[in-house]
């Protein structure tokens, strides 16, 4: 879309946004949602889309999307979507800023399982996690096997079907080698 100078409308399904530079997932959007406005006054492509199931996109071209918001005064809307998305940023900022990499693994696992029982049910936590992180797999592997076995999550063919519902503090997963235990 930033090739064509469009900007995008998923009506429906969800998306993945991926760097450019190194493919890793930044984040993930369901519809309905607005797609491009972030990079629409900006000449550098820094994220393509990926849709992650059936998709509706309808495309509009840029003059013609930011004639519509000042002709129907809607750039407070688009502020509000602008900053919904920034705040995602700011998340997954959040989550890789883990001195360890047990504690990243962690905070993706709580990701997984906000996103409700229909996506933990069809998302691998391998593939959600591996997506988006530049972890190796025997690494990730270990980490899980680990969780399990101290009782934090319970795997079944790599989906999570149970996280503990009162998770251990955020320090847990820093402090782990100094001997802490839940």
């Amino acid at each position: 879309m930033k090739k064509e100078n469009k900007i995008g409308f998923l009506k429906r399904g969800c998306v993945s946004l991926c760097s450019t530079e190194n493919d890793i997932v930044t984040v993930s959007i369901e519809g309905p949602a607005i797609l491009g406005m972030a990079q629409m006054f900006h000449d550098k492509q820094s994220h393509y889309i990926r849709c992650n199931r059936d998709c509706e996109i309808v495309v509009i071209d840029t003059v013609n999307f930011i004639q519509l918001l000042t002709q129907k005064n809607h750039w407070f809307h688009a502020f509000m979507i602008i900053s919904h998305h920034m705040q995602m940023y700011f998340q997954r900022e959040k989550m890789l800023g883990h001195k360890t990499i047990r504690g990243t693994v962690i905070e993706y696992l709580r990701c997984l399982w906000e996103l409700g029982e229909e996506a933990r049910n069809t998302t691998s936590v391998y593939t959600y996690i591996l997506a988006r992180n530049k972890v190796s797999r025997s690494s990730l592997h270990k980490i899980m096997s680990e969780l399990n076995d101290e009782g934090f999550i319970r795997l079944q063919r790599g989906k999570l079907l149970w996280m503990k519902e009162n998770t251990c503090p955020r320090s847990w997963a820093d402090d782990k080698k100094s001997g802490f235990r839940p």
